[in-house]
């Protein structure tokens, strides 16, 4: 059981004399004989940690000369069994080599073109399009399949690996699938390690909410995968999710709507001035930015990744300089910059009200906050 956790386990015999609570406490199994099968007692139990994919026990009549009903157990429909959620999910090619072209082709691109612009909205729109079309050409986007019952240490190489041996167990190439067998064995034995470790050390320095969180994905609890504002749309739009995400979309509006837009014909600089040395962001600032951005930090509107901006630092910060420059000359914010992705969390459950029990969590683009 310590060696394979998730394997299923079926004891059965006759429990006429042996004390059984320990596989309760210590193992987790459950009995699920509730029928007597020896004049008034159960003596014949079965012990299980799988009793979800079977039907309840009955007894049937003694088999022989012997005075105990035998107890049949049967497995549930096939149909009737929970195996998981499988989902299709769109995903980027971002191996070793679609980085080294990624990393080739976005240093040799010249950005004069971007700072012979005036314009910073023509800079940002420039700078763009070279970041997103690059990353569609060189990290494809492919259609992978993930299945809810998947370890959460599964890696999609991991997954690749099984898939190679299972082709060359079906092809009959028996010492290739041998080959591959034990390179599975070896590969799912590190990767369960490095990630329970991983987890471990995080719960060791997270606070008291994270350590039930890490906690749970070591035991491998499964979440509720209900909305957790199926609730609130029962009670606020008759459970119409659709009608609650444009209500909540019109609160948002309402809390700001009544404060006064800016003044655009004010400005703080004139065009034609050069910005007095205090204002001007250097070259070497952006690029100090750029490196301190975590590798898992969501991606914005913008869709540019952080670990892009983190590792190609050098070759970004000088575009970026000059579009932070021309956008303090300006007086103005590209209006990408300006955009979020707006997410509403609840702030207390069970939450009953839009306005008193959601708030919003706003997802910004990474750059609108690296020249500060």
């Amino acid at each position: 059981m310590r060696k394979h956790p998730e394997c299923g386990v079926i004891i059965t015999g006759d429990f006429n004399q042996l004390r059984d609570n320990f596989m309760k406490t210590h193992y987790r199994f459950v009995q699920v004989v509730n029928v007597v099968t020896r004049g008034q007692a159960i003596l014949d139990k079965i012990w299980t940690n799988m009793e979800e994919v079977y039907t309840p026990p009955v007894t049937i009549s003694e088999l022989g000369s012997s005075d105990h009903n035998m107890v049949l157990l049967k497995p549930k429909a096939k149909n009737s069994v929970d195996t998981g959620c499988v989902t299709r999910l769109i995903v980027r090619c971002m191996g070793p080599k679609e980085k080294a072209t990624f990393n080739m082709v976005l240093s040799a691109i010249k950005w004069e073109p971007l700072f012979r612009l005036d314009s910073c909205a023509d800079q940002y729109s420039y700078y763009q399009t070279v970041i997103c079309n690059l990353m569609e050409i060189c990290f494809p986007t492919k259609i992978v399949t993930r299945h809810m019952a998947d370890k959460p240490w599964v890696t999609d190489w991991f997954r690749d690996l099984v898939r190679k041996r299972q082709r060359a167990h079906m092809s009959g190439d028996l010492n290739q699938a041998k080959i591959l067998r034990n390179k599975v064995n070896r590969v799912a034995s590190k990767l369960k390690y490095n990630f329970y470790q991983t987890q471990i050390a995080a719960m060791q320095e997270s606070g008291s909410h994270d350590w039930w969180k890490h906690l749970k994905t070591i035991m491998g609890l499964k979440t509720n995968g209900k909305s957790c504002m199926q609730g609130l749309a029962n009670k606020t739009t008759d459970g119409d999710c659709g009608l609650l995400a444009n209500t909540i979309n019109d609160f948002f509006v309402s809390v700001s709507d009544h404060l006064l837009r800016l003044n655009k014909s004010h400005k703080v600089f004139d065009v034609n001035e050069e910005l007095p040395d205090q204002y001007v962001i250097s070259v070497c600032t952006t690029f100090k930015a750029l490196e301190n951005v975590k590798d898992n930090k969501a991606t914005g509107p913008d869709n540019i990744p952080a670990w892009v901006l983190r590792n190609y630092a050098n070759v970004l910060a000088p575009p970026l300089t000059a579009i932070f420059n021309n956008s303090l000359r300006e007086g103005v914010l590209p209006m990408e910059w300006k955009m979020a992705n707006l997410i509403p969390l609840p702030k207390s459950s069970p939450h009953v009200s839009i306005e008193n029990d959601i708030r919003p969590i706003s997802l910004t683009p990474i750059n609108s906050c690296q020249g500060v």
